[in-house]
């Protein structure tokens, strides 16, 4: 599947493949696992768990994978729990670590996973098994994203990477694809999720990056469309709002792990995405030790 087959540009074949098969009794339809992690998001969960139930999927396998919530989410997700496929309630290392576990537990031919604080966009999971279907060599799909915030009002669009060529190197170099991926509108095939593995455990920011390079030292390849398929709601609780640089950090690991890996003729391409990596780490220092003392007062990324 090429990119140019699902642009907004060329929305008419979107529309001859998804409103045809739409509303089919649900025979045929890929089998779609959506793994959502959970941790004391009380405020949220339940506009996430709405949005995975509402899409009306007729093959879905629904997981909530819960670290042991204090607040008040383990009673909303009782409220769900004879549509809910896998609960889990444990603790578990972080949220790669939750993910990972959802994981295991998917049975689905597609696989996805929803933080507790993230939504689907109605439709969303009818478009993506049509295109799985269609497409049956498709591993991996990525639509676009709109931002909101806490109250679920539209912010922006979060622009999506064209799909292109490129060698991994220069994929983990975020030169065409890279960070600039949205995570919840991204689905995989369970082949490509078996052939990665696990989400690397010790990663808590930027562990979607790094599952993304793992894809891509693999051989895989995401198909990007201009589609919004969720949508990811910022409000203070959220790991970026704490700042940029634990995720600059834990890219820097991921870069880390290739290096060696790289054949010689790009491994200048790593090299300088690693020294760039390091220059931003070194301004965002600055600047935390800047607003610490007062002399700078705006946050920037």
């Amino acid at each position: 599947m090429t990119h140019t087959e699902y642009h907004q540009d060329n929305n008419k074949p979107i529309n001859d493949i998804f409103f045809k098969d739409h509303t089919a009794d649900g025979k045929g339809w890929p089998k779609i696992s959506i793994v959502t992690p959970s941790l004391n998001q009380g405020k949220y969960i339940e506009a996430t768990i709405r949005s995975v139930l509402d899409q009306n999927y007729p093959n879905l396998e629904y997981i909530i994978i819960d670290g042991g919530s204090t607040d008040e989410t383990l009673d909303i997700i009782s409220r769900y729990q004879d549509k809910i496929s896998v609960f889990v309630c444990e603790k578990d290392n972080g949220q790669s670590d939750a993910i990972n576990k959802g994981f295991k537990k998917a049975s689905g031919d597609i696989i996805g996973w929803l933080n507790s604080d993230d939504i689907y966009l109605p439709n969303t999971l009818f478009l993506i098994g049509t295109l799985f279907k269609k497409f049956p060599g498709s591993d991996w799909i990525v639509g676009s994203s709109i931002i909101m915030d806490s109250k679920l009002e539209k912010v922006k669009k979060f622009h999506y990477p064209k799909s292109r060529t490129c060698t991994w190197p220069e994929f983990i170099c975020n030169k065409y694809y890279g960070i600039s991926l949205s995570q919840p509108p991204s689905f995989w095939s369970s082949n490509l999720i078996r052939t990665i593995g696990s989400l690397d455990t010790n990663l808590h920011y930027s562990f979607d990056y790094d599952m993304y390079c793992n894809a891509a030292f693999h051989g895989y390849r995401p198909c990007c469309m201009d589609i919004p398929l969720a949508a990811i709601r910022h409000h203070p609780e959220t790991k970026t709002s704490k700042g940029f640089l634990p995720f600059r950090k834990e890219q820097l690991m991921t870069v880390n792990k290739y290096i060696d890996r790289c054949p010689d003729k790009e491994r200048y391409k790593l090299i300088w995405y690693r020294r760039y990596l390091m220059s931003r780490i070194i301004k965002l220092r600055i600047a935390g030790y800047a607003r610490k003392y007062g002399i700078l007062s705006s946050k920037k990324s």
